[in-house]
C-alpha cells in the first residue's frame, strides 16, 4: 500500500471538516514560523541566496518519499507544473530579500493583500464570485492587520522603498501560484503535486549553490528548519486548498498574522500593544465571514 492509500485508510473515519481544519492549522503554524526562522538565520550572518538555496534543497530532501512513491503526473501537465514551481521558488526569493530590508511583521502585512488579488483573478477566470460580503469582511481583515502592525499607534513603522517593492513582488507571485495550483490540483492527489513542486524547488536550490556564499553551521541549521517548515506548510496548504479553493484558503492564511505577532513577541522580542491585540481580534472575525460563491 502506498503512502496516499495508507493516509486515506487512517483518516477514513474522521469527518472531512475536521481533516480540513487540521490541514489549515498546520499550514498556518508552519508558515508563521518560517519567516521568523529566516530572520533568526540572518542573525547568523547568512546571505539570502544561501539560505534560500539550502532551504529548497532540504525541503526537496524531506519531500523525497513523495517524489519516489507517487509518480503519476500526466506528462502534458509538466509545463504547467514547471510554471507553478517557478512561481513558488521566485516567491520565496522575493520573501527572503524582503526580510533583509523589513521586519517579518511588515512582510506578513503586505501579504495580507494576497486574498484580494486571488479573488480578483478567480473572478476574472469565472471560477468564483466575490460579493459585497466578501469585500467587506476582507477589508475588515486588512484593517485589522494594519492595526496589528500599529500603523496608527505612537511607535509607527519605518517603510523601506525597495523592501515594499519586494513585498509587492512576493504578493503577486503568491497569488499566481495559488490560482494556478488551485486549477492544477483538480483530478490529482495533493501530496503528489506537493512532491513535484518541491522536486522543482530542489533543482532551483541546487542551481543557486554556485552563486551562494558559504554559511556557518548555524546558517545550515536554520535552513534545515526552514526546509522542514516549508515542506509541512506546502503539504498542508495544498491539501486544504483542494477542499476550500484558493480564495478561501488565502483568506484563512490571514490568521498567520496573529500567529506571527505572538511568535515574534516571544522569539524576536518585538513589542506587542493594545491596538495590535484589537487588530488580531478583527482579523479573526473577518476571516470567519469573508467567503466567495463558487460558480457552477
Amino acid at each position: 500500500m502506498d503512502l496516499i492509500k495508507s493516509l486515506r485508510a487512517r483518516t477514513s473515519s474522521i469527518p472531512q471538516e475536521t481533516i480540513t481544519f487540521g490541514w489549515v492549522a498546520l499550514a498556518l503554524l508552519a508558515s508563521s514560523i518560517e519567516p521568523l526562522i529566516v530572520k533568526l538565520g540572518y542573525r547568523t550572518g547568512s546571505d539570502p541566496v544561501s539560505l534560500l538555496a539550502w532551504k529548497l534543497i532540504f525541503g526537496g530532501i524531506f519531500m523525497l518519499p513523495l517524489m519516489v512513491r507517487n509518480r503519476d503526473l500526466p506528462k502534458q501537465k509538466i509545463p504547467v507544473l514547471l510554471w507553478i514551481g517557478a512561481c513558488f521558488s521566485l516567491h520565496y526569493l522575493a520573501v527572503f530579500y524582503a526580510l533583509t530590508r523589513t521586519s517579518a511583521s511588515i512582510l506578513v502585512t503586505f501579504l495580507a493583500s494576497t486574498p484580494a488579488l486571488v479573488a480578483l483573478m478567480n473572478q476574472m477566470k469565472m471560477r468564483e464570485k466575490a460579493g459585497r460580503k466578501f469585500w467587506f469582511w476582507w477589508a475588515a481583515c486588512f484593517f485589522g492587520v494594519l492595526l496589528s502592525l500599529d500603523l496608527f499607534g505612537t511607535a509607527g513603522v519605518r517603510l523601506d522603498g525597495p523592501g515594499i517593492a519586494l513585498c509587492g513582488t512576493a504578493v503577486a507571485l503568491s497569488a499566481l501560484y495559488r490560482v494556478s495550483i488551485d486549477h492544477f490540483t483538480r483530478g490529482l492527489e495533493p501530496l503528489t503535486v506537493s512532491g513535484a513542486i518541491f522536486a522543482i524547488a530542489g533543482i532551483v536550490g541546487l542551481a543557486l549553490i554556485p552563486v551562494a556564499p558559504p554559511m556557518n553551521s548555524q546558517g545550515y541549521f536554520s535552513a534545515l528548519w526552514m526546509g522542514l517548515a516549508g515542506a509541512a506548510a506546502n503539504i498542508a496548504f495544498v491539501q486544504a486548498l483542494k477542499s476550500l479553493g484558493s480564495t478561501r484558503i488565502s483568506v484563512l492564511t490571514l490568521l498567520q498574522r496573529p500567529l506571527v505577532i505572538f511568535l515574534a513577541a516571544i522569539l524576536l522580542e518585538e513589542p506587542l500593544g493594545a491596538l495590535q491585540v484589537a487588530g488580531v481580534a478583527l482579523v479573526i472575525l473577518g476571516s470567519r465571514y469573508a467567503k466567495v460563491e463558487k460558480r457552477v
